[in-house]
């Protein structure tokens, strides 16, 4: 198609920048221009317009009346908030001030796309302000980030009349990946935007209370980053903004902490007005004002972790953090898994490449875990036949540790799980599958669960049972190496580890089996539980 759309973005900051970066690559513009208040902004991108002959200026415009010209047929705004859009395009309210203006430069039929967040209200006041004038409007505030505006990957929400959606459309294709539609005029992008930035602000609220409680409990706050990132907690702005949080030599303000204060009392104010109660998003809001108040206006808005510093007298940033040149989120230290003779498992090493002792009890191998540290990684062993030998080299593991990563015995291994609901019972059938074990059996008061996994497990030749198991006596015996626990609480966890006489775990299980707690619980009760059962010679994970 042929080049024809002359645009131009105002506000070129770095979201605004990326978009006209993005238009300049779409072959449908024929021209880009960039204004902004800061002229080394503006210049800089005259320079790469022209680079690419889709500049109209021989220099760099000083003014919007240069920005915005008789050719221009669209204009982008990504300004910081509502105040700045009333000024670029009604003006302020001085006399005559309103001529320099896109309310009275635009010309007819010509379109503005509106990508900055603003309150519904706004959006309707600028849409009949542009009508009045013949110009059309486009209610399109964005999210992803200023990386995604570079791809022109942005989530885009666009609202408007159809014919205003139809002129647009180049500008949309050009920067969005995920363009939406959405009905009933504009003022409705920035409804969904404001719902939007509800859960925004509390994520990234929610990012620092959680890192700085793992901190106060001592846990390593990378080690929590990285598991959270592969966990059913984590969010976009978990993996985003905790980044930053941990990274305390990470300056650079990816997005201002006014932006978000901005956004979640836009989200304050239209909830107020539908008399709809948020009462989680008004907490995050009170402490992102308290983070305004500690002077961290000029931050980037992950350092909203300052103020629960402040409170718990404990740090979550680190001067020298691992996550520091990472991009992906993910510290890199999993391994490739290599298998030999079979499927390959995991043992847990400590970060400076000391291996774990193996215990040997009763021809079985058992990994134990100094629960002490904290500071643990996933590194690989290799299962084989007994008398197998491989090359170090077939090993994908660091160097330094390679040659010290033990052939493990392959001895089939009997576990039984205790609550087979739909965590227990997918655990349980990912068992099956293993070829490191040897039986599965499914255990729970609901007995007709029971009796279907002990088909399963018959079916795949993994039962030692005739029957299913009527109780804990006949799930657990003297034959069992691990037990798996999927229960709901404490509660139902100390009644079958420690509760009767002798209808328990403790009681059940000989010395040197293993108890794998997979319930959440607190962390006192798990030391309490770890320390009954060594009693016992017990062994116990956490």
């Amino acid at each position: 198609a042929e080049a024809t759309m002359n645009v131009t973005v105002v506000g070129i900051g770095a979201m605004g920048v990326g978009i006209a970066r993005s238009l300049l690559r779409s072959k449908l513009m024929k021209s880009v221009t960039g204004y902004d208040r800061a002229e080394n902004l503006v210049s800089s991108f005259h320079d790469e317009a022209k680079s690419v002959g889709k500049s109209v200026h021989t220099a760099p415009p000083k003014s919007l009346n240069e920005a915005v010209t008789a050719y221009t047929d669209a204009v982008v705004i990504v300004l910081i908030n509502e105040v700045q859009c009333q000024s670029v395009c009604f003006g302020s309210g001085g006399d005559d001030d309103d001529s320099n203006s896109l309310c009275k430069l635009m010309k007819p039929k010509s379109v503005v796309v509106l990508c900055s967040t603003v309150t519904a209200q706004w959006a309707r006041y600028a849409r009949d302000g542009f009508a009045s004038n013949d110009v059309h409007f486009v209610d399109c505030p964005i999210s992803g980030g200023a990386a995604r505006a570079l791809s022109g990957e942005l989530t885009m929400m666009a609202s408007g009349t159809d014919a205003a959606l139809s002129m647009s459309k180049p500008v949309l294709q050009a920067c969005g990946k995920d363009v939406h539609i959405i009905k009933g005029g504009a003022g409705m992008g920035q409804t969904v935007k404001m719902a939007h930035q509800l859960l925004a602000g509390v994520h990234i609220v929610a990012a620092a209370e959680a890192l700085a409680l793992a901190a106060k409990a001592g846990v390593d706050v990378e080690q929590m980053y990285d598991i959270v990132c592969g966990a059913a907690g984590n969010s976009w702005m978990f993996g985003d903004r905790g980044k930053r949080m941990i990274d305390a030599s990470d300056s650079t303000v990816m997005s201002a902490l006014p932006v978000i204060v901005k956004d979640m009392d836009i989200v304050y104010k239209s909830a107020k007005e539908l008399r709809s109660p948020i009462p989680l998003a008004s907490a995050a809001l009170q402490q992102l004002l308290t983070a305004q108040v500690m002077g961290l206006d000029a931050k980037d808005d992950s350092q909203v972790v300052k103020v629960y510093e402040a409170i718990t007298n404990v740090a979550v940033g680190k001067a020298k953090s691992k996550l520091a040149n990472d991009k992906n989120g993910i510290n890199g230290l999993e391994c490739e898994i290599v298998g030999l003779g079979g499927k390959a498992g995991d043992i847990w090493n400590g970060r400076k490449g000391h291996i774990e002792e193996y215990l040997k009890s009763d021809g079985r191998y058992a990994i134990l875990i100094d629960t002490q540290r904290v500071k643990v990684r996933k590194e690989n062993f290799r299962i084989c036949d007994e008398s197998a030998t491989a090359p170090a080299s077939s090993i994908a593991t660091t160097p330094s540790i390679r040659d010290r990563l033990p052939v493990i015995k392959r001895i089939p291994i009997n576990a039984t799980v205790i609550g087979i609901g739909n965590i227990g019972g997918g655990m349980a059938r990912a068992l099956l599958r293993s070829p490191a074990i040897g039986t599965v059996t499914g255990y729970d008061m609901t007995k007709g669960l029971v009796s279907e996994f002990h088909k399963e497990a018959a079916k795949v030749g993994k039962t030692a049972f005739s029957s299913p198991p009527s109780n804990m006596n006949e799930a657990v015996t003297k034959d069992t190496h691990i037990v798996v626990l999927t229960l709901v609480n404490e509660r139902q966890c100390t009644s079958v580890c420690f509760g009767g006489d002798n209808d328990n775990l403790l009681s059940r299980l000989s010395p040197g089996t293993c108890v794998v707690l997979c319930s959440t619980v607190t962390a006192k009760w798990a030391r309490y539980a770890r320390e009954r059962f060594a009693a016992n010679e017990i062994l116990f994970v956490d």
